[in-house]
């Protein structure tokens, strides 16, 4: 039986400095180009390297001014696997500049004991079938925006082995996730949350834009719930 894994690269940033965003829970530091940095150089050629061997995974991104800016990367795979994945981005050639550059404190592998894809890796109030599926789903997902990282750079002609400099590093990577904030923020609604509509066949669901504030609609439409 496999292990989750996880991988938490904690990045410095300034607190004082975010851009607003329109929930007022979020906050956007104007670090955040950092995470599609460590996701580009760091994670997508372990994605690369073992492939199948990982049954799932997924990035997850967050900053508050509690813990600071953090991605962690979280991986279902062998204990041989989970070991070699951290190996391999200890060894990046990337890696050392990106902890010195970037990272508050290096990396450290936490996994737990072998267990089934669906248990540590969901909230505990969803549903059996919610939680033995989105592991599969969020791989998709995460693999996706890693995916679109690397097309928008080689749209821009980006090419990072050119490049010697942090300055053009933090540069590069700025304009990178401009262009996928803005690809985001214009087709992602169709592109994905469309299409996702589109395969449970264009019925309801509940949504929130924070965990105290219910969309409208779906008092009206699930009012048993509340």
């Amino acid at each position: 039986m496999n292990i989750w894994y996880s991988l938490e690269f904690k990045a410095k940033w300034d607190r004082s400095s975010y851009r607003n965003t329109v929930d007022f829970q979020l906050i956007l530091p104007n670090t955040f180009f950092i995470d599609l940095i460590i996701s580009d150089l760091l994670i997508h050629p372990e994605i690369e390297n073992f492939g199948s061997k990982i049954e799932a995974w997924r990035i997850h991104r967050r900053a508050d001014n509690t813990e600071g800016q953090i991605l962690t990367f979280h991986f279902y795979t062998s204990e041989d696997i989970g070991k070699d994945i951290f190996q391999g981005i200890k060894a990046n050639l990337f890696f050392n500049f990106i902890k010195d550059n970037y990272l508050i404190s290096d990396i450290k592998l936490r996994g737990g004991i072998p267990c089934k894809i669906h248990e540590a890796a969901s909230d505990s109030h969803w549903s059996d079938e919610i939680k033995k599926v989105w592991p599969h789903f969020m791989t998709g997902a995460s693999n996706t925006f890693i995916k679109l990282i690397r097309e928008v750079k080689v749209s821009k002609n980006i090419d990072i082995n050119m490049i010697s400099s942090k300055e053009e590093i933090d540069e590069a990577y700025k304009i990178i996730e401009k262009e996928v904030t803005h690809i985001w923020a214009g087709y992602g609604q169709h592109s994905f949350l469309h299409h996702l509509e589109g395969v449970f066949g264009y019925e309801p669901t509940l949504y929130r834009r924070n965990p105290n504030q219910w969309f409208r609609a779906g008092r009206e439409i699930f009012p048993d719930i509340y």
